[in-house]
């Protein structure tokens, strides 16, 4: 069965724009169709706008971004605990995150660097070094 995902940018009366994304199949995509069309009706009278509207097939890839990815591998293991810390802008570092897992010994451990991906890298790296010496 195909799937499909849909992007709507919705303009509001202030300008501010909003993204809408939808995964459907075609049978759920014709089923909603009513229901839609009643939910734009709302919309616009309400005096917000549909400025772009795309569609394209979903091929199921992984599309969450590297520092999701990150965080999802940094707390794989059962009961661990990842913490981004606010931004530091009088840094370096500018950004923290606090990792406590199995492979910190449940200890709270302090990775920078300077972006939130850098962090999480840097965590990432401690974890590997890690995992390597209790093999």
């Amino acid at each position: 069965m195909t799937k499909f995902r849909q992007f709507y940018i919705i303009e509001a009366p202030s300008g501010l724009r909003l993204l809408h994304t939808l995964r459907t199949t075609e049978s759920e995509a014709i089923l909603s169709a009513a229901t839609d069309n009643r939910m734009w009706a709302n919309l616009t009278s309400f005096g917000f706008r549909v400025v772009e509207v795309t569609v394209t097939i979903d091929d199921g890839a992984d599309d969450a971004p590297s520092e999701w990815k990150l965080i999802e591998k940094l707390r794989e293991e059962e009961g661990a605990t990842i913490t981004i810390c606010c931004d530091n802008p009088e840094g370096p570092p500018y950004a923290k995150v606090i990792c406590c897992a199995g492979w910190t010994d449940w200890k709270d451990v302090e990775c920078t660097g300077d972006t939130v991906l850098v962090a999480l890298r840097a965590a990432l790296v401690v974890m590997e070094a890690w995992n390597a010496t209790a093999d």
